[in-house]
């Protein structure tokens, strides 16, 4: 993928603990997204809002989409961490990542509408 193209992250938060969890903050290493938009400077689109309260065994799915930039030949490892607190005030926190490779343009390239989607789980668990 070239630099200026658009990553789309698809993000499923799973609580995997014996409690109701509240996530408070969910970060990107691009940026952090805030929480009354959702939104991550980079960010074109986001349905990543917090607060996100999650039952025991809830599942919540969410994505963004981010445009990222780079030179070509750069690696970019891109993180996505959710932290947040039990029901009776312990900390959690989940962390994944992916790597994006991006390559150096050619005369040749036509207009940069380049997509990427990648997937990242995070098991939050509370005891």
């Amino acid at each position: 993928i070239q630099s200026g193209a658009m990553v789309t992250l698809a993000v499923t938060i799973t609580n995997t603990g014996e409690m109701t969890t509240t996530v408070d903050q969910l970060q990107t290493s691009l940026a952090a997204l805030a929480a009354a938009s959702g939104r991550a400077p980079n960010a074109v689109a986001a349905s990543c809002v917090t607060p996100i309260s999650l039952a025991v065994a809830e599942v919540h799915q969410c994505t963004l989409v981010l445009q990222v930039t780079g030179q070509g030949g750069q690696e970019l490892q891109v993180q996505v961490a959710a932290t947040g607190s039990s029901a009776t005030g312990t900390a959690v926190s989940a962390t994944n990542s992916t790597t994006i490779q991006l390559e150096t343009p050619t005369n040749d390239d036509e207009e940069n509408e380049q997509r990427l989607n990648r997937t990242l789980f995070l098991p939050l668990v509370t005891r």
